[in-house]
């Protein structure tokens, strides 16, 4: 029995690992051992993860959003690599999420609020939260709306 398991899992992993060629097969083997290590009998959520991974590897490293510079681009995904050097899934998580927050605040344009004002808003964010646009996108739509609400 133990010996149609192993068969079995080298067959899936052996698979995976075809449709993943453009990945290194180094990375490949890091994400197989770190997935069986966190689920050492469940082969499915092992394939699972292993997928997940292998398909958001492929993903960054072929995104390049034409709204955000190289620069900026490289800014976020640096802070984000630094901190998930191995998992790809939640680097690509994070960095779509700071992609879109990035371009929301090169369009924010709130209503009612005096430029001035939103002027100082958005430079003390930016100030504090350089890289996080994410951070700054919510901390700054938190001070326009109560800003608003004051002024009622």
């Amino acid at each position: 029995m133990k010996k149609l398991v192993l068969l079995i899992v080298s067959l899936m992993f052996g698979v995976v690992y075809a449709y993943a060629q453009e990945v290194p097969k180094k990375v490949v083997e890091r994400i197989k051992t770190d997935v069986a290590a966190q689920y050492p009998d469940n082969f499915s959520m092992q394939k699972t993860l292993l997928d997940d991974q292998l398909e958001s590897y492929r993903f960054l490293h072929n995104y390049a959003p034409s709204e955000v510079s190289a620069d900026v681009l490289n800014r976020i995904k640096d802070q984000v690599v630094s901190r998930y050097s191995n998992n790809y899934s939640m680097q690509k998580t994070l960095i779509l999420d700071q992609v879109e927050a990035y371009k929301f605040l090169r369009t924010y344009d709130p209503k009612g609020v005096p430029p001035d004002v939103l002027k100082k808003i958005t430079t003390r964010m930016e100030t504090r939260y350089s890289n996080n646009f994410s951070m700054q996108k919510t901390l700054i739509e938190n001070e326009v709306e109560s800003c608003l609400s004051l002024q009622k």
